[in-house]
């Protein structure tokens, strides 16, 4: 098979990925806003140190549930007026 000619891999869908709610542990259904990705930084500002990253998937429901209603989040605000 010349190079032009390749064919693409298999979808997300065929591969049948599934994500699970780093907060109540559930499968996301991917229906916006889900899944909504939460990245953890660890050491991001320690002198010397190379940070750590972690992406975890949540709900928007249960990230809402959890964050203080002082914490803006803005994406998942702009998603309901859009």
């Amino acid at each position: 098979m010349k190079r032009s000619q390749t064919k693409a891999g298999p979808s997300k869908r065929q591969l049948r990925i599934s994500f699970q709610c780093m907060f109540c542990g559930k499968t996301i259904e991917e229906k916006q806003p889900d899944p909504c990705i939460v990245i953890l930084c660890s050491g991001w500002d320690t002198p010397g140190e190379k940070p750590l990253n972690q992406q975890c998937y949540c709900h928007a429901a249960c990230l809402r549930q959890v964050a203080h209603q002082s914490v803006p989040l803005y994406v998942l605000d702009r998603q309901r007026k859009d």
